[in-house]
């Protein structure tokens, strides 16, 4: 540790030790935090190493009205309505709410895509070739790998506000997965018969 270092440590931790009370001190610790545009929270080397291949534990067992941690470790999703325009939305909505949920759920941002995508968007009957390159075209559904996904910080942030819509009642989706797509009327008659 270069010397400037322990020079500025010590001399904070003499002004910290002026003060009356950790309240105080939390204070001035986040001002200068604040001042410097700086996170307070660091880990060491040491401590990064121990937590490397721990699994994260989560309180969640459940997002009421989008899904279920089960015993064995799968996620059940319990949404009825994703509030979708089309199928493709729908497709793209469901990847970001899976993919979240499941970091919520079990601590891992993660999502694997034929154990738990591949199956739900088959549950929602859109698992095809237009729904992939929907999902491959959303740019914060970022891939890992071949297999799997995980989002950035702006798709988690849209996965959160497709949540609280889906949870709104008021708000009504114009596709399901009964709703068959417009038949576009394609006429027999060569350009020579018009």
């Amino acid at each position: 540790m270069p010397s400037e270092e322990i020079t500025a440590m010590s001399a904070i931790e003499d002004a910290l030790l002026t003060l009356e009370n950790d309240e105080i001190r939390q204070r001035v610790l986040k001002w200068a935090a604040d001042k410097f545009n700086v996170a307070i929270q660091v880990e060491d080397k040491r401590q990064e190493e121990e937590n490397k291949g721990k699994k994260i534990e989560t309180k969640e067992k459940e997002i009421p009205g989008i899904a279920v941690l089960e015993e064995d470790g799968t996620i059940r999703f319990t949404m009825r309505d994703i509030k979708a325009k089309s199928a493709n939305d729908a497709a793209v909505r469901l990847t970001l709410v899976a993919t979240y949920v499941h970091e919520k759920l079990t601590g891992n941002p993660i999502l694997h895509r034929q154990k738990i995508l591949v199956p739900l968007l088959e549950d929602w009957r859109i698992n095809n070739g237009n729904s992939r390159r929907a999902i491959g075209q959303h740019r914060g559904i970022l891939p890992n790998g071949r297999s799997e996904f995980k989002l950035d910080s702006h798709a988690k942030t849209q996965a959160d506000t497709i949540i609280k819509e889906i949870l709104n009642d008021e708000i009504k989706g114009k596709w399901n997965p009964n709703t068959v797509g417009k038949k576009v009327k394609s006429s027999n008659k060569t350009s020579e018969e018009k």
